[in-house]
């Protein structure tokens, strides 16, 4: 397991987490109620993705119109100390912003090119998941993406299936919802495949235990590892699995969801229509 974490996670104990044990099972924490909810949205955040660096917790991806994103926060910075509480590790980091309230305003001590650099933000709320992954990525053009560790029938190597409606469908083999849903992707790769449907499912896990599953289930389209979460949390910034991109033939998302059950049934509602344009 990578020592990668996004502080944009929602977990029942702290925010702490990895991408390559996202719990997927989102919608068991949704169920939880409104109430529960409420008490998440009101957790402070930062709006990065971060893991473990050389000397303190090296951010690997910000987020668009967070806290980190507006006091000016970049992808390379090593967050050292938090008001003076030093961090190494992620989970340290995450401790350090958990215990904070939301609209305090903190000190980050950055390691940035060699020089050490005072950044203060103010903490801010976290938003709802599916909000979230909506602001940051519908409507947008798709972020580029190329995995090497694939089989199927297309590449797993986003800018090959320009033209092509795609469906990236993120994915676990030991993700109980994920595995429930497979047999609703099959028959989207039946039905749809001739029409210009091109489905990537991606998984956080090894390549090799990616390769067995997609040959066990004899899944027939296009599967992929993603193990240092590159694809899934650097670039899309998904915070739960399953979760499902619908992107047109221009490469523009059009639908972002996280969850099994009904949810594939509205991506399904939004692909068809755009199979249709050419």
């Amino acid at each position: 397991m990578v020592g990668r974490y996004i502080l944009t996670m929602r977990v029942s104990a702290v925010v702490v987490i990895s991408v390559l044990a996202l719990a997927a099972c989102s919608a068991k924490a949704r169920a939880a109620g409104t109430q529960a909810q409420s008490a998440e949205q009101a957790r402070p955040w930062i709006g990065v993705n971060i893991e473990e660096g050389t000397k303190g917790v090296r951010v690997s991806a910000v987020i668009e119109k967070t806290p980190a994103a507006k006091a000016g926060l970049t992808k390379g910075d090593e967050v050292l100390s938090l008001d003076g509480t030093v961090v190494k590790k992620p989970a340290d980091l995450i401790a350090a912003v958990q215990s904070k309230g939301v609209g305090a305003t903190v000190k980050l001590q950055v390691l940035r090119g060699g020089k050490t650099i005072d950044v203060a933000l103010q903490l801010e709320a976290r938003p709802d998941e599916v909000q979230l992954l909506q602001d940051v990525l519908l409507g947008k053009p798709a972020p580029d993406f190329s995995l090497p560790d694939s089989t199927g029938p297309t590449s797993a190597k986003l800018a090959d299936l320009k033209g092509s409606v795609v469906v990236i469908d993120f994915f676990a083999t030991w993700c109980g919802p994920c595995r429930a849903s497979i047999p609703t992707v099959i028959g989207w790769q039946k039905k749809y495949a001739a029409k210009g449907l091109k489905i990537v499912s991606i998984s956080s896990e090894e390549w090799a235990d990616v390769a067995k599953f997609a040959k066990d289930q004899k899944l027939p389209y296009t599967v992929a590892a993603d193990p240092k979460g590159a694809v899934l949390g650097d670039a899309y910034h998904i915070p739960a699995i399953p979760a499902m991109v619908v992107i047109d033939r221009e490469g523009v998302v059009r639908h972002v969801d996280i969850g099994g059950g009904s949810k594939l049934d509205e991506a399904e509602a939004v692909f068809v229509p755009l199979l249709e344009k050419q």
